[in-house]
C-alpha cells in the first residue's frame, strides 16, 4: 500500500499514487514489486525486508547519493491485528522523505492530521522526517504512561493486606512479565531512534536539511524516555521476582500444612496397625474394653501431635 502527500500553505495533502513527483512524503506500507518500482522511478531504491532487518550499524545508517537513509526498530501492528515489531526505513532525499514498512503504525496514520503544527509552508523532508518521529516517540510516551498506571495498580495487589491467592498471583505474574517484554520492544525502539537521531546530527547538514533545534529537543526527549522505560523495566523485574517469592511462600504454606496433618495421623495410624495384626495373642484383644481403650489412645495422640504442632508453630 502506498500512501503520498504533498505540503500545501502547511499542511500535509493527500495526492493520487499517480501523481508521486509533486509528493513530499510517500509511507510504502508492505509495498508491492509495483509499487517499488513506482519509487525506483523517482530515483530511489526502495530496500527490501532483509536489507531492514540487518542489525549492522553500517546498513542501518547510510550517508551518500541524495540524503540519509536510517532504519529503526519500532512497534506496530502485523495484518491480523497483533502486536508486532519490526523494522522502519527513513529514506530522506533533498525533496522528499519516503518511508518504508512492513507493520502498521499508529502515529503514521495520524501524523497527517497532526503535522500542521509541526510543519510550515516550506516544510523539508529533514523536517517532516522529524515530525513523524516525534510523533512515534508521543505514541511511546503514552504507552509508557499506561504501564507505569498499570504498574501502580499490580503492586498495589501484590503487596497489599488482603493476602491474595496462588491463582490470583500467578495472574499477576503472567501480567507483569507481559508488561516487561513490551517494555523491552519500547527501549529497544527509543535506542534505535536515538541512534538514528544521533546519527542524523553528525550529519550536520551535509547531505539533508534538518532543524538543529527541534532534533536536540526530539533527542532529549528520547533520552528521558529512553531512561524511564529503563525504570519500568527494573519494576517489572522487582514486581516479577517478589511475585514469584510470594507464590513460593504460598506454597510452601500449603506444603507445610500438609505435611502438619499428615504428622497429625502418623501416632494414631501406628495405633491401629499395630492392632490390625493377626496375632492370637494380642494385648485387650478379647477385652470388652479393648476397642474403647484403642479410640482412647489414638485421641490422646492424636491431641498431644496437635499441641506439639502448635508448640512449634507447624499448624
Amino acid at each position: 500500500m502506498i500512501h503520498a502527500y504533498a505540503a500545501a500553505n502547511g499542511h500535509l495533502r493527500r495526492l493520487s499514487p499517480v501523481t508521486l513527483d509533486s509528493a513530499v512524503w510517500i509511507d510504502l506500507h508492505r509495498p508491492t514489486s509495483v509499487e517499488r518500482d513506482a519509487v525506483a522511478k523517482l530515483g530511489v531504491t526502495v530496500p527490501g525486508p532483509e536489507q531492514m532487518a540487518e542489525i549492522q550499524p553500517s546498513r542501518r545508517f547510510r550517508r551518500g547519493g541524495e540524503g540519509l537513509t536510517i532504519t529503526v526498530f519500532l512497534p506496530g501492528r502485523a495484518p491480523d491485528g497483533t502486536p508486532t515489531f519490526g523494522p522502519v526505513a527513513f529514506l530522506v532525499r533533498e525533496n522528499r522523505l519516503i518511508t518504508v514498512h512492513d507493520h502498521a503504525l499508529e502515529a503514521f496514520e495520524t501524523v497527517p492530521d497532526e503535522a500542521d503544527d509541526l510543519i510550515d509552508e516550506a516544510v523539508t523532508p529533514g523536517a517532516l522526517m522529524l515530525a513523524v518521529l516525534e510523533a512515534i516517540t508521543g505514541h511511546v510516551a503514552d504507552r509508557l504512561e499506561d504501564a507505569g498506571r498499570e504498574f501502580d495498580l499490580l503492586s498495589d495487589e501484590v503487596f497489599g493486606e488482603q493476602t491474595m491467592t496462588a491463582v490470583a498471583l500467578k495472574d499477576n505474574l503472567q501480567k507483569s512479565g507481559q508488561m516487561g517484554q513490551r517494555l523491552s520492544v519500547m527501549q529497544h525502539a527509543l535506542l534505535t531512534v536515538e541512534r538514528g537521531l544521533s546519527f542524523v546530527q553528525g550529519d550536520a547538514g551535509e547531505h539533508i536539511d534538518v532543524p538543529a533545534g527541534p532534533l536536540e529537543a526530539l533527542m532529549r526527549d528520547v533520552k528521558a524516555l529512553a531512561f524511564h522505560c529503563g525504570y519500568l523495566s527494573g519494576r517489572a523485574s522487582a514486581l516479577t521476582d517478589a511475585t514469584l517469592g510470594l507464590i513460593d511462600l504460598a506454597q510452601n504454606r500449603s506444603f507445610s500444612i500438609l505435611s502438619a496433618v499428615t504428622a497429625l495421623f502418623v501416632p494414631p495410624t501406628f495405633i491401629a496397625s499395630f492392632y490390625g495384626m493377626n496375632f492370637a495373642n494380642m494385648p485387650e484383644l478379647h477385652s470388652p474394653r479393648g476397642f474403647a481403650i484403642v479410640l482412647g489412645l489414638m485421641a490422646v495422640s492424636v491431641i498431644g501431635a496437635f499441641l506439639f504442632l502448635r508448640w512449634r508453630r507447624l499448624l
